[in-house]
């Protein structure tokens, strides 16, 4: 029996999903997203591991910690509900913080102004939709908590923003949640409707993602190693050009300046 333990223990399975140009499952850039590059960057340094990948939603994902199973994924977001079921890495990188997403047509309809104001946006009673299992970080996270009127929102289990976008087209819904680089990758390949992105009030221009293990002994095991790998690669010359490969534009920025070396540098 214990031979077939250590094997076990030898198996990281890594779980993403597709969400260009986060991961990218198929299609031209298939494996030139950021988080296939840091997961197969781990993969390359964690070589006293065997490694296999498969495609997952994330509500299957966290399904698959709360049981124990042996996986981990290359960039989720730290909650205190994600806590109780996984183990996190130092931070991995930083990205754009999300916005507002609806289609123009109905942003021009409304007169919508930047920032946004999420609590006067949900009490507008307007429809919107989210991936069920991802975590938009800790502000808007909260901010939908905090809603009252549920049947206002709709959760879908989804590999990516497809769907979402897909429903803001057909007016199923009145405005998502999304990353500005996502919105641009589905415009860049779907002919589409002209959709506008707002900034949101109070919300941090940039945010955190770290690797995630399942809250296991095993998990906090190879969580301590991948912490290894990163300090190393943080000294490496084109660590931040690497990380901002899909964002170059904020390379020189005095807030990406001052979010990598009190935030990033800094979080345990």
């Amino acid at each position: 029996m214990t031979p077939t333990i250590s094997a076990q223990e030898g198996i990281i399975y890594w779980q993403t999903d597709h969400r260009p140009p986060a991961s990218i499952l198929h299609g031209p850039y298939q494996g030139q997203g950021f988080i296939d590059q840091i997961r197969d960057s781990l993969i390359e340094n964690l070589n006293e591991y065997q490694h296999l990948t498969s495609i997952s939603a994330l509500d299957k994902l966290f399904h698959d910690m709360k049981l124990g199973k042996n996986i981990c994924h290359p960039l989720l977001f730290v909650t205190k509900q994600r806590k109780q079921h996984a183990y996190f890495s130092i931070p991995v990188t930083i990205t754009p913080s999300m916005r507002v997403v609806m289609t123009t047509k109905r942003a021009n309809e409304q007169n919508i102004k930047e920032p946004i104001e999420l609590k006067t946006l949900f009490k507008s009673g307007q429809i919107f939709a989210t991936v069920k299992g991802r975590s938009y970080g800790a502000f808007i996270d909260e901010a939908i908590k905090q809603q009252k009127n549920n049947y206002s929102h709709a959760q879908m289990s989804a590999e990516d923003n497809t769907r979402l976008f897909r429903l803001l087209e057909k007016n199923r819904i009145d405005f998502t949640f999304a990353y500005p680089f996502e919105l641009n990758y589905f415009q860049t390949y779907h002919q589409s409707t002209d959709f506008s992105s707002f900034t949101i009030k109070g919300l941090s221009e940039y945010t955190l993602g770290s690797v995630a293990c399942s809250k296991t002994a095993w998990g906090k095991s190879v969580i301590g190693k991948v912490n290894k790998v990163l300090l190393k690669q943080r000294q490496q010359a084109d660590f931040i050009s690497r990380m901002n490969h899909w964002w170059p534009e904020e390379t020189n920025k005095e807030a990406f300046k001052q979010f990598y070396r009190h935030d990033f540098l800094n979080a345990q």
